[in-house]
């Protein structure tokens, strides 16, 4: 269906269903306080630390971070898109659904999409047919079985062979009354120069590619004959409207669920190391497209767990291919760990000569990938005092990137340790500020700012107030305060929510779902299911936060400042030494200046 769901009845099925009711019918929850508690649907747990808040309509793991809304849930649980989610909600409630006018482009774009996906599937049905029952895909049938692949096999993954011939993809498409332009559309021809079209995949085993509602977006394929010279071992399909290589994984829609009740993903390079993992039991295993690990790839991990590990070949491209993805990551709050397998194998060629067991051994001795990196870094730069500063310096611009201050400032003693450099000058050189906590004041949050310790006591404090009280954001907002933040995310989602409040709500719950960062999430959710800390000093306080923020961001600028001084003096530059100090002399005018109603 095209087109969008009036905000006004989004909102009267929030109002009408019950959140409770809902998440029941998968969780058993008991209350707890003004919330409801259960074991977390979303990955295995003992203890219960899967909350609801039937007010806020809002459901919240502090386990795995999961949270959201009624919408949310649904989708995570049932791999439902939006609409389908809405639909369910909707008739649950008996509410009717008119729609909003989609726009031509919109609607064109979607049925462009919905044809696609008709083609893919038309094509994988005619692969895997192929595959059982050609004489011809014997080479293929024999291939799987010396690797120890059956029907199983064949049949989870939809394996399909296409037929070493110029037309017969196009043939039996077109025989299905499908469209020659839809069948280049999707990738499953190539245009002769000389005018016409003949097929992309030929005598190759083929691997559908699915999205996460088991819809067929593309096809791997790899060659079954080795005397093809000059032919790639394995082909993917093109970039189209519905296949982006850098947005998916090989495996994802199989292994979702366990991904899920694990608490990991194992992320590898290959098809036939996914599938080998899977056959040995471990199926909580993804594979990479051929491509680079992107922000994409980090932010779909992110949506199931935050406890990734990555198998990369031993060779020199797979430990590049390692490193190159440690930045999307760091970016997106995940800290991945680097499964080293013995002999240079890769995950099929080891499970081939050793038991599951053994490659979970591997997993527990997995070390963190940015720890592995700083190793190889320093282990390049030798010992000469030029390439340790060179190296502490390109460590230290991706250590900066590290959310969590506790692991951020491991990493920095590994540093320091690894070079010999003292580890405050290595800390020095972080360009990311560290996240302090001020003292908090007797009227301070307690559960939100503990869960937040990675982000500053006041900015953390003034998020939990705005939420808590919506009546002062109208003095935050006048007060600028948002663009002295140190950290830019917790900036953004309080100028989030003091958008939502010039709009006459404050659902902080519907911002849940958009939040990256762990930390981040975790602030919110305690600011919405823990008791208010202000009461009714609310608008005694917000002030004297205000004035927090400011001086600590003051205080920020002070230490990047110092630390310029120190270089100046070094380098012998007097007239920039001395610019910097009268610059450092204002900022300390501007400190003292700032009027709190305590000290600082």
């Amino acid at each position: 269906m095209a087109g969008k769901i009036p905000e006004h009845i989004i909102q009267e099925i929030k109002d009408r269903v019950s959140i409770i009711e809902v998440v029941g019918d998968y969780v058993r929850l008991t209350k707890d306080g003004a919330n409801y508690k259960g074991l977390c649907p979303f990955h295995q747990e003992k203890t219960p630390s899967f909350k609801v808040h039937e007010g806020k309509g809002i459901y919240k793991c502090f386990g795995c971070g999961e949270a959201g809304n009624i919408f949310n849930f649904l989708m995570k649980q049932e791999g439902m898109s939006f609409i389908e989610a809405a639909q369910r909600l909707a008739a649950r409630a008996g509410i009717s659904l008119p729609r909003e006018e989609p726009k031509p482009e919109d609607l064109e774009r979607e049925q462009n999409q919905g044809r696609l996906f008709r083609v893919n599937e038309a094509a994988a049905k005619f692969f895997h047919d192929s595959l059982k029952n050609s004489a011809e895909a014997r080479i293929a049938r024999d291939y799987l079985n010396s690797r120890g692949y059956g029907d199983d096999v064949i049949a989870r993954y939809l394996l399909g062979y296409s037929p070493e011939s110029w037309d017969a993809t196009l043939n039996a498409l077109k025989a299905q009354g499908i469209s020659l332009a839809d069948i280049h559309a999707a990738g499953l021809s190539l245009e002769r120069d000389r005018g016409g079209f003949y097929d992309r995949f030929r005598g190759r085993l083929m691997f559908p590619i699915h999205d996460v509602q088991g819809r067929v977006r593309g096809f791997g394929a790899r060659i079954m004959k080795d005397d093809d010279a000059g032919q790639p071992k394995y082909i993917n399909s093109p970039e189209t409207l519905i296949f982006k290589k850098g947005q998916g994984f090989y495996g994802l829609y199989q292994a979702k669920d366990e991904i899920r009740k694990q608490g990991r993903v194992i992320v590898v390079e290959g098809y036939f190391d996914q599938i080998a993992l899977d056959h040995a039991g471990i199926k909580d295993a993804v594979a990479t497209l051929g491509t680079a690990l992107t922000p994409d790839h980090a932010r779909m991990i992110r949506r199931y767990t935050q406890d990734v590990y990555l198998v990369f070949d031993a060779d020199e491209a797979g430990k590049k291919a390692a490193l190159r993805s440690i930045e999307p990551f760091l970016e997106s709050g995940l800290s991945p760990r680097i499964v080293l397998i013995p002999d240079g194998k890769d995950p099929d060629d080891f499970l081939r000569a050793h038991s599951a067991a053994e490659f979970e051994k591997l997993l527990d001795i997995a070390p963190p990938l940015i720890s592995h990196y700083l190793d190889q870094l320093v282990a390049a730069a030798g010992s000469t005092p030029s390439a340790l500063s060179k190296a502490v310096w390109e460590a230290a611009e991706l250590l900066a990137k590290v959310r969590d201050p506790i692991e951020r400032n491991a990493f920095a003693e590994r540093l320091a340790r690894r070079t010999g450099v003292p580890l405050p000058q290595v800390q020095a050189r972080l360009r990311r500020p560290t996240r302090k906590t001020d003292a908090p004041g007797p009227e301070g949050p307690e559960g939100a700012l503990a869960a937040a310790v990675s982000y500053p006591r006041a900015e953390a404090e003034l998020v939990s107030l705005v939420v808590h009280h919506p009546e002062t954001a109208a003095r935050v907002r006048e007060s600028g305060v948002a663009g002295k933040f140190q950290d830019p995310e917790i900036a953004a989602l309080l100028s989030a929510l003091l958008d939502q409040d010039r709009e006459g709500r404050m659902d902080p719950g519907a911002l849940l779902p958009e939040i990256s960062d762990p930390a981040l999430s975790d602030l919110v959710s305690h600011a919405i299911f823990d008791k208010d800390p202000f009461g009714d000093k609310a608008l005694q306080v917000v002030d004297e936060i205000i004035a927090r923020v400011h001086k600590a961001e003051i205080e920020s600028r002070l230490i990047s400042l110092r630390a310029a001084i120190e270089d100046a003096q070094q380098k012998g530059d007097e007239g920039q030494w001395r610019t910097l100090l009268e610059k450092q002399q204002d900022l300390l005018e501007e400190k003292k200046g700032i009027a709190t109603g305590r000290a600082g």
